[in-house]
C-alpha cells in the first residue's frame, strides 16, 4: 500500500491506525481491500476541498 500510494512504510502504518481508515483486523493482520482504499481516498479528497 505503501508504494501504490507513494508513502513512506511508517505513514502507511499511521493510516492503518486512523480511526476512519477501512481496515479489516484478522487475528494480528491487519488488511485493506483495493476497492476500500479507492472510496476512502476519493472521500478524504472531497473533505479536503470542502
Amino acid at each position: 500500500m505503501a508504494e501504490l500510494l507513494g508513502i513512506s512504510r511508517s505513514a502507511a502504518y499511521a493510516l492503518f491506525h486512523r480511526e476512519d481508515f477501512p481496515t479489516l483486523k484478522i487475528g494480528r493482520r491487519l488488511l485493506v481491500t483495493h476497492d476500500a482504499l479507492m472510496q476512502w481516498l476519493k472521500e478524504d479528497a472531497a473533505k479536503k476541498s470542502a
